[in-house]
């Protein structure tokens, strides 16, 4: 048996062990890169151009954060307060992504190719943080997600998860384009003749229609102004701490990986360090049942 083997022997035992394990996982990396060749050959053609669409991505990011700044701080200034939801009249601050969505509005389907695309994006943020993050619970690490590795649990509950983020992403676009969601490019004309944008405020703006979506918010938020406040603070902790992670991963996230693991990114990975630690407590027991023989015979032989 294994005990039996001279200390030396089994350490270079568990040596090998280790090296054939990292091995294997070296190998089933290699055969899911082969297993996916054609979306590592695009990744390949992309790579070149990955710093601008990087650029282009935290253009986006930033132009998205503004919008929903912009909007917070219009219903901080201009909004009927706490007691209606700080629910909002109309728009007083220009908002960049409300004012290019209303005026390519004009031109069919302008505006509706860059709805999809902003929405389009935000759905493609939240999955690339559920493969980086994987499926948590209150913050506790369950399952990781992978290409051609992902659990059936963690599937079910990224479908959940989905499921709730496109339900929330009507809502979101209604702080980040107020106006194009409530009214659209509607006008109406006043008693002098000047043309304004259509809001819910004005004898003159009764004849505007607003879209399901807005007259429902905008009701709840009326009636029950707990849920209007709740949003308006929502947004501004979302603001808050969009800042507060862009900036630890920065700075902080590629230091304590290079500290921790510069290559624990995947399951294999860690199996290979879990495997290293089981190595370090063999070698720890085979030499303490070492150490307990060489007692035992010096004890039989003091007897003796």
């Amino acid at each position: 048996s294994i005990n039996d083997l001279p200390r030396r022997e089994r350490d270079e035992l568990a040596r090998l062990r280790v090296e054939r394990e990292a091995l294997e996982a070296r190998t089933r990396r290699v055969d899911e890169a082969r297993g996916h060749g054609c979306y590592r050959r695009c990744v390949a053609c992309l790579r070149p151009f990955q710093v601008a669409i990087g650029v282009g991505f935290l253009v986006m990011s930033l132009f998205l954060l503004t919008a929903l700044t912009i909007t917070s701080v219009d219903k901080a200034l201009h909004s009927l307060g706490w007691h209606y939801g700080y629910a909002l009249a109309r728009p007083h601050v220009t908002n960049p992504l409300d004012w290019l969505l209303v005026r390519c509005s004009a031109v069919f389907p302008v505006d509706v190719v860059f709805f999809a695309l902003t929405i389009l994006y935000l759905f493609l943020c939240t999955l690339a943080g559920l493969e980086r993050l994987g499926v948590r619970f209150f913050g506790v690490h369950l399952w990781k997600v992978r290409a051609g590795g992902t659990r059936p649990q963690a599937l079910l509950f990224m479908c959940i998860i989905l499921v709730f983020v496109t339900l929330s992403l009507e809502v979101v676009m209604m702080s980040l384009a107020p106006q194009y969601m409530a009214f659209g490019t509607q006008r109406y004309t006043d008693a002098a003749g000047v043309e304004h944008a259509c809001s819910t405020q004005g004898k003159e703006a009764s004849g505007c229609v607003q879209t399901r979506i807005a007259y429902f918010f905008n009701a709840l938020f009326y009636r029950v102004n707990f849920f209007g406040a709740l949003f308006y603070f929502a947004n501004w902790a979302f603001a808050g701490c969009t800042l507060l992670f862009a900036l630890y991963a920065v700075f902080c996230t590629k230091r304590r990986q290079a500290v921790d693991n510069p290559d624990s990114s995947d399951d294999d990975d860690d199996q290979v360090y879990r495997a290293l630690a089981r190595d370090r407590e063999t070698r720890r027991a085979a030499r303490r049942a070492d150490q307990q023989a060489a007692s035992g015979g010096a004890r039989s032989s003091l007897d003796a």
